[in-house]
């Protein structure tokens, strides 16, 4: 489910380098496309994400963590990035 969405992202928003789905977060990195920020990118990740796994686990409610782990690599103007479900 998080894959496939930010897999569709890639290309619209972001240029995606890299991603790895783990049990409990998410590693990735990504290059935003003009016109769009990292902040705004995250909020529909996080926000799109959280409804389809609280719909499937049949619950509401806050996900994810609300701060992420970013890291701004110069040299490609990407983000590595990090968040967790608390």
């Amino acid at each position: 489910m998080v894959r496939e969405h930010i897999l569709s992202g890639d290309g619209k928003y972001y240029e995606l380098v890299a991603l790895v789905v783990m049990p409990n977060h998410v590693h990735l990195v990504l290059a935003p496309s003009a016109g769009f920020s990292l902040s705004r990118i995250l909020k529909g990740i996080k926000g799109v994400t959280a409804r389809q796994i609280n719909g499937k686990r049949g619950v509401r409610g806050r996900l994810w963590q609300d701060e992420s782990f970013g890291i701004k690599r110069s040299h490609k103007k990407s983000w590595s990035i990090c968040w967790r479900i608390p």
